[in-house]
């Protein structure tokens, strides 16, 4: 991906039009694709000293045909062409690198026309695609749901609308390098045009509406598609979106949309009413504010489909992570998990429908921010301390004191660390006093998917964690064995490994980790289960000692 992103900053010094710009490199991912022997053709003859460009050109124009943008003849052709032959580009690579060029780096202003990968995701899990669904858009933008849609291997087919055909060539460009066809997606102003009648019907809808764009409000008292969902205005560019897209369901859509549309205003008082009374509303779950970047208003999913008894309210609102200026959506599986459910938690609520209040659908309105009833414990609360490993450089001089350098490879599995296993050292003393490890210290490896775990037993040994461990330090024993017990058990070795999944390094977030839940009685019973644990690690280390004797 690294190889693709150089490649794209490269066209960008050539090339002034950033929309431009992307649909000349998805063109050249697509060659490595589908041609990559021209490539070599071409690679060839330049080491000729023949100039290539006429034959790239024509090359190009055969593999796109109409989508082909043709690149500025003054860039180093040769140059990308031996970049990209380096480069297996696959369906998730290109997701990340289009996340990247239109999320991460907002220069290129092209945040508005595509969505986060996150919560692409999560809109494509919703769905729960089926083999052989027909999935319409609306206002499909560059493509990047259609990204996410390649992700699940299933056979579909994508219809869909843009008002602008710059975007849509780079929709279309999309699906080329995913091997999709894209034959039914049209440049179209909704209300203007309908392409599609409304006897034909899709199985599934993904929409997230531009909010920024003009499209014209017509008189639409008399458009079928519109008029039984009250007035539409300019305020509201995206309820157009989604009214045309319900229009055509047949079973599931998701709909991103603004909270101040779920809330009570003259505009949209119709369009609320008329969701709930034909039992519509599936799910509205609320987003975690500042995700996405330029855009101060706060946003929910609604979840569409027919015959509901009551919504599910989801406040996702918290599952966020901080990167840079901006919020990332996390715990996509959790809210999958409470959406199949459709069950009361601390962040879901299920509300018949004749209980719905129509003035306000918002989630926040239907769940407290604080279940006194429910009251919760984390690891912040109860006062632990989390501490990252240090390095202590070797040094021999009078300052110097042995340690012992602990790393992940001497955790012991069940119970308390070996450290018949760990290597001794020479380090600064002040350094490896203010550092050294203190009993009962919960160790936990800083990176990886699945967690590790030990913890420190009282030692006469000067014990020094390295950077790839993070030091849960208690206040007392009983809170130590408590907590080990915890982090041991099956539940919170699923929190942890979401924790290292949702992170791109892989690593645990120090934050993360102090507002993992706990429960309220964590420390009962967990002396004699510790005891329990630390036995039968000790017998599986000796006969692990004595195999290792054999061998």
């Amino acid at each position: 991906m690294q190889q693709m992103l150089l490649i794209f900053g490269y066209l960008k010094r050539y090339h002034s039009d950033i929309i431009d710009t992307i649909c000349i490199l998805l063109g050249i991912i697509a060659l490595r694709i589908y041609a990559p022997n021209e490539i070599k053709i071409l690679l060839d003859k330049a080491k000729k000293r023949k100039a290539v460009f006429d034959d790239f050109d024509l090359t190009m124009k055969n593999l796109l045909g109409d989508l082909y943008v043709k690149p500025s003849p003054n860039m180093n052709i040769i140059k990308i062409l031996r970049t990209i032959n380096e480069v297996e580009p696959t369906s998730e690579q290109i997701e990340i690198l289009i996340n990247t060029i239109t999320q991460k780096k907002t220069i290129n202003k092209l945040y508005s026309y595509s969505t986060p990968m996150e919560i692409n995701k999560l809109v494509v899990d919703i769905l729960e695609l089926q083999d052989g669904d027909e999935i319409y858009n609306p206002c499909y933008g560059i493509g990047s749901l259609f990204l996410e849609l390649a992700r699940t291997k299933k056979k579909f087919s994508i219809f869909g609308e843009e008002l602008d055909s710059s975007l849509d060539k780079v929709a279309k460009l999309i699906l080329k390098t995913l091997n999709i066809d894209s034959s039914n997606l049209f440049v179209n102003n909704i209300l203007k045009n309908q392409i599609f009648p409304l006897n034909k019907k899709f199985n599934k809808i993904m929409c997230n509406p531009p909010i920024d764009v003009y499209i014209g409000i017509l008189d639409l008292k008399k458009n079928e598609r519109f008029a039984k969902y009250g007035l539409i205005t300019k305020s509201v560019p995206e309820l157009s979106f989604i009214i045309n897209g319900i229009s055509y369901l047949k079973d599931k859509g998701v709909f991103i949309i603004r909270n101040q549309l779920l809330k009570k205003t003259s505009v949209e008082e119709k369009f609320k009413e008329k969701l709930c009374l034909e039992r519509l509303i599936e799910a509205i779950i609320e987003l975690p504010n500042n995700i996405f970047p330029h855009n101060s208003a706060d946003f929910s999913i609604m979840v569409i489909s027919k015959n509901n008894d009551g919504i599910l309210h989801i406040d996702a609102s918290s599952f966020y992570k901080k990167e840079g200026k901006y919020n990332r959506l996390i715990k996509t599986d959790k809210i999958l998990e409470i959406l199949r459910e459709k069950k009361d938690t601390k962040y879901s609520k299920f509300t018949k429908m004749k209980d719905i209040n129509i003035d306000d659908l918002r989630a926040q309105s239907y769940l407290k921010k604080k279940d006194i009833a429910n009251p919760i414990q984390t690891i912040r609360s109860i006062n632990a301390d989390i501490i990252r490993g240090q390095r202590i450089y070797d040094l021999k001089s009078s300052k110097a004191q042995k340690y012992k350098n602990v790393g992940i490879i001497n955790f012991n599995e069940y119970g308390f660390i070996d450290e018949s296993s760990i290597e001794e050292h020479i380090g600064d003393k002040e350094k490896i006093e203010k550092n050294k490890l203190l009993p009962y210290d919960i160790l936990l490896s800083l990176r990886g998917i699945n967690p590790k775990i030990t913890i420190v037993n009282e030692s006469k040994s000067l014990m020094v964690a390295n950077t790839g461990i993070i030091i849960i330090r208690t206040k007392n024993k009983d809170d130590a064995f408590g907590l080990y017990c915890f982090l041991f058990s099956n539940k919170a070795h699923k929190i942890l490994s979401e924790l290292y999944i949702q992170s791109e390094k892989k690593s645990i977030d120090i934050d993360d980790l102090y507002d993992i839940e706990i429960p309220l009685d964590f420390k009962k019973d967990a002396k004699e289960r510790f005891e329990r644990i630390n036995s039968i690690g000790q017998e599986i280390l000796t006969l692990n000692k004595k195999l290792d004797a054999m061998r």
